[in-house]
């Protein structure tokens, strides 16, 4: 078990940055997961840190230690391929013995075969493949092949596990089940995993600490919930959850002693105080948005959708529209009623609303210059602008200007 730390790290392939100066810090036992779309980075920054690739500046320390230059064998990392790069003529038990033949201890010996086989028989069991030691690669499931592959990664008891999407090539129930595994060998083994993947439920369900990685470049990091709940950008809110946040263009401007939204289809008081104009885009994840009765009061936010579609999911039913400037979701519990051509009226309360500069992307938040105490422990999770109150102006929290580990 191992901390990772990177810092300044930087890939170039022929002039071109895959990887732009990363700085991450991965903590003993973390389940860390990098998320992004292909061609993000996620791949390149695993592979340098499983010393596959040369960074071309920035380093990388395991435990303490410097392994920037340190040749991927003697690295004590084991890696987890999404090919599974198993030996097809050898079988299940041959596979799993290769990494302790070439394992050495710290005064040079090497495992004796009782201690191989009798570490082969303790991670074949925790995996439930002790009764497939005698088969080869091609007469395994896909679910099969990825648990010998996982174990002959944890055969040689490493200082952390790195995973390249390791279950892209199993089909959907198998890919939940081990998943599910996965999250428990992590639990049980206290390990340090780094696990690459573009599935956001992956993310979502393993995770302690997602890296949302976009143009070689961290767009945020933190708990799942963390990253849900208060998107640091609008790739992060639309990139994570499925339908993705809802973006409606507004203008923020301030209008007797009120902070003002003006969009296409509404215009609301959304806090006390005052604050320059700006161009913005106000953000509801789809589960927020609520489809209000004939003659129920409208929350802060309210606009008419033109309903285009509705997906019935049995537990849920999803809502397709649009309102004047945007395409808008809806997510709720399952219900009857909403056909394509009706016009509904949906409602947002202000404590699921969202705020993202419209030119940067970044999110804002609203910091009042004198916040009640009895509203504080009850954050909201958006903002606006500098707030101008009756004290001095103080600054947004724009998420940040630039990507924070």
């Amino acid at each position: 078990m191992a901390a990772i730390s990177i810092t300044n790290l930087t890939r170039a392939f022929k002039g071109s940055l895959a990887v732009r100066g990363i700085d991450l810090e991965i903590a003993d036992g973390d389940f860390c997961v990098l998320l992004g779309p292909s061609g993000c980075g996620k791949t390149t920054l695993l592979r340098m840190i499983a010393g596959l690739l040369e960074p071309t500046s920035g380093t990388i320390e395991l435990d303490g230690k410097d392994i920037t230059d340190l040749a991927s064998k003697k690295r004590d990392i084991a890696m987890v391929f999404q090919s599974y790069a198993l030996y097809p003529h050898l079988t299940v038990h041959r596979n799993l013995e290769f990494p302790l033949s070439q394992a050495r201890r710290a005064d040079g010996s090497r495992p004796s075969r009782e201690e191989s086989r009798a570490r082969i028989r303790e991670v074949a069991a925790s995996l439930e493949i002790d009764h497939l030691l005698e088969r080869r690669p091609k007469e395994l499931s896909g679910g099969q092949r990825q648990r010998v592959a996982v174990g002959r990664a944890l055969v040689r008891e490493p200082k952390a596990f790195l995973m390249d999407e390791p279950l892209s090539n199993l089909d959907a129930a198998l890919r939940t089940q081990t998943r599910q595994e996965l999250t428990g060998l992590h639990r049980r083994l206290g390990s340090t995993f780094v696990y690459v993947t573009h599935d956001q439920v992956e993310a979502m369900t393993m995770a302690t600490r997602i890296v949302v990685l976009n143009n070689g470049a961290i767009e945020q990091a933190g708990t799942p919930l963390e990253v849900y709940d208060t998107p640091a950008s609008t790739f992060v809110a639309t990139f994570i959850g499925s339908p993705a946040m809802n973006l409606l263009p507004a203008q923020i401007t301030t209008a007797d002693g009120a902070v003002r939204a003006h969009g296409g289809s509404f215009s609301a008081d959304l806090w006390p105080g005052s604050t320059p104009d700006a161009d913005v885009l106000l953000g509801a994840r789809p589960e927020h948005l609520r489809i209000l009765e004939p003659g129920e009061a409208a929350p802060a936010v309210s606009f008419p959708l033109q309903v285009s579609n509705a997906e019935q999911l049995g537990h849920e039913t999803i809502v397709y529209g649009h309102t004047p400037g945007a395409e808008v979701c809806v997510r709720r519990s399952r219900c009857a009623g909403v056909e394509p051509g009706d016009t509904v009226q949906l409602g947002l309360d202000l404590r699921h609303l969202h705020v993202f500069d419209r030119e940067t992307g970044r999110r804002m938040e609203w910091i009042p210059d004198s916040p009640d105490p009895e509203t504080v422990a009850d954050p909201a999770p958006s903002a606006a602008l500098p707030a101008r109150g009756e004290g001095a102006a103080l600054p947004a929290r724009a998420g940040a200007e630039a990507p924070v580990a």
